[in-house]
């Protein structure tokens, strides 16, 4: 009986450490794409709904990065597109008192 005990000890131990093994390599065989795979330069143009309140407009610009902040249409002949050169001069370091010149003259 104690061969068989053994036996059986040994067997689990070999079936607990080709299962671990087994798991480790594959989780090594998946595919990371760390920049491989992305498209750089195709940034599209984000979609901002300005017609909505100016805290919502605020919320949608603050969580574009730089470059999709420039991609954001505006005009210098709507008060709808405040947000946009605001939200922007800001990103480029700006101060709060210093806003772009279309803005600035737009304001006037």
């Amino acid at each position: 009986m104690t061969g068989n005990r053994s036996l059986t000890i040994q067997f689990g131990s070999l079936a607990i450490l080709v299962g671990i093994i087994g798991s480790l390599l594959i989780a090594q065989e998946h595919k990371h794409l760390h920049g491989e795979g992305r498209q750089i330069g195709k940034v599209t143009p984000p979609r901002i709904f300005l017609d909505k309140s100016l805290r919502i407009v605020q919320y949608q610009l603050k969580r574009l990065d730089n470059q999709r902040l420039l991609l954001v249409e505006r005009k210098t002949d709507d008060p709808k597109y405040a947000p946009v050169y605001t939200a922007s001069s800001r990103e480029q370091g700006c101060h709060d008192n210093t806003v772009m010149k279309p803005y600035r003259d737009w304001l006037k």
